[in-house]
């Protein structure tokens, strides 16, 4: 581990002494891992972060298409629904002149 990186955790593990914080028990202990194995972390880093992205711009775009969808769906429902109002209002119309019709007054009288 680098000097500086040593100064570092060092500054860090007093500061929280000085402030009351109990540093975590692994807070002193030291990791050395292989060239190899910081190279392999590295990379999967990236590689996993692609994928993060990846997934996150796709999941963005499936998300705009969804509301794109549902709000077509919307308005189509919308003028579906303003069409079968007409057509009630059309047959209650019907219905109210038929009624007339047959209840109403007669026009001719019956002669005795």
């Amino acid at each position: 581990m680098s000097e500086a990186n040593v100064q570092r955790s060092t500054a860090l593990v007093v500061s929280e002494a000085s402030a009351g914080v109990s540093p975590v028990p692994f807070s002193e202990q030291y990791v050395t891992i292989s060239k190899a194995a910081h190279i392999q972390l590295k990379w999967d880093v990236g590689h996993y972060r692609y994928h993060y992205e990846r997934l996150k711009s796709e999941n963005e775009e499936l998300r705009r298409g969804h509301e794109a969808e549902q709000s077509r769906r919307h308005v189509k429902l919308q003028e579906s629904n303003r069409l079968l109002e007409e057509s009630l209002s059309q047959a209650l119309a019907r219905v109210l002149q038929l009624e007339k019709q047959l209840y109403g007054r007669k026009s001719e009288r019956k002669s005795n």
